[in-house]
């Protein structure tokens, strides 16, 4: 199958767009209108916040083209926080003192560990809260140093305290000087199997990439088998797969591919989508591409995502089917939305008008109720209440 280039070099405008994003987002006015409306904007409709930025963004970019192109990042801007909040606080917390604290790639994305390692200097936090958070970032010079910081009592408490398994092997190697056998981490949890070595979804969505180089290529195999389906970091999957051998995944592919092809609608890794498509194009069956392009028309174009060109996405992937494929889908159910999608080539070039494809999705409805992963939170999608807090914070100390 050999190996695919996944890395991503932005340009300058799109690192130039994310920057202003970023910091529209994070001003003290959007983040209070944000709050006031008890939902994070990325899963609230235009219409009830898109004017508010957009006088925002007029007033500090000139140009009218990139006004638009700004405006359309602050949703996904929106998803990357909600989803480090709710894998790092509790519900109700005033996360938004911690807001300032996060750092962000060129990508337009969180550096995790860069925010992890600033929030371990915080006072703010507990130190026991910052012990766990060490663990889960395998930041070991710091898992010590907190696990001193606490007295008899606080040390007592774990690994009562949290359900992390990361948590209960470093804390067994300090209390014990265990050493911890990163095979026996990701063994397949079974009835018989003591809890210790089950993970939690913390393990999952933040300490994974932490401990991924240090296991043999089966073990990380068996990694993705088991996080493919846990609401991973998108920007992790790309992690992984440029840290193992793809001509040894072959089998994980025939397994996982729709799963896997669906990180790459994520921020900002779209442009990679395409590629990861023609790789992944020998293992899509009729039923399976028919989910994908409904995913895409759904979960993305319907609910008003615009951080990338989706509709000239749609259109390569119909250039990307031979012609029988073409010929078969075609009688499909779900084509006429597709066709109003992939049909659409405006001139001048103007947005896609998402009341056509509404139209087409409604009736389609009827009749039409595909299965696929994107209900675990895998799309765009809030997650069910899965994310188990990391930090006990209600307010700052």
């Amino acid at each position: 199958m050999g190996s695919l280039n996944l890395n991503f070099v932005p340009t300058l405008q799109h690192m130039a767009l994310a920057k202003v994003a970023i910091a529209i987002y994070s001003d003290r006015e959007v983040q209070a209108f944000e709050r006031s409306l008890n939902v994070s904007f990325c899963f609230m409709p235009d219409e009830m916040w898109m004017d508010f930025i957009n006088k925002k963004v007029s007033s500090l970019v000139s140009v009218v083209v990139l006004q638009q192109r700004v405006s359309n990042l602050i949703r996904a801007i929106s998803y990357e926080v909600y989803k480090w909040r709710h894998e790092h606080f509790k519900p109700k917390s005033n996360y938004l003192v911690f807001l300032r604290d996060i750092c962000w790639t060129s990508l337009g994305t969180i550096d995790r560990l860069k925010t992890a390692l600033r929030l371990l200097q915080s006072e703010n936090i507990e130190v026991r809260n910052r012990f766990v958070l060490a663990c889960l970032y395998c930041v070991e010079e710091s898992i010590e140093f907190f696990w001193h910081q606490m007295n008899r009592e606080q040390r007592r408490q774990f690994p009562k305290y949290n359900s992390s398994s990361l948590v209960r092997f470093y804390t067994a190697k300090l209390k014990k000087g265990t050493e911890i056998r990163w095979s026996k981490f990701i063994s397949v949890p079974q009835p018989r199997i003591k809890r210790e070595v089950a993970w939690s979804v913390q393990d999952i969505s933040i300490g994974l990439r932490y401990f991924f180089t240090r296991l043999s290529s089966k073990e990380k195999q068996r990694c993705l088998a088991k996080a493919i389906n846990q609401l991973v970091y998108p920007g992790d999957i790309r992690f992984y797969l440029c840290n193992v051998n793809w001509d040894e995944l072959t089998r994980f592919f025939q397994v996982f591919y729709l799963e896997l092809i669906t990180y790459f609608l994520h921020w900002p890794l779209q442009s990679l989508f395409l590629d990861v498509l023609r790789r992944l194009w020998q293992f899509f069956t009729e039923e399976s591409f028919a989910n994908l392009v409904h995913c895409i028309l759904q979960r993305i174009l319907r609910n008003g995502w615009r951080d990338y060109d989706y509709v000239s996405l749609v259109q390569n992937i119909w250039s990307m089917c031979s012609d029988d494929e073409k010929e078969r889908f075609m009688k499909h159910s779900l084509y006429k939305a597709f066709s109003v999608v992939n049909d659409y080539n405006p001139n001048p070039p103007k947005p896609f008008p998402l009341e056509l494809l509404e139209e087409c999705l409604v009736e389609l409805s009827e009749h039409y109720s595909p299965k696929y992963l994107d209900d675990s939170g895998v799309i765009y999608d809030a997650p069910q209440l899965v994310f188990a807090a990391v930090l006990s914070i209600d307010k700052p100390l």
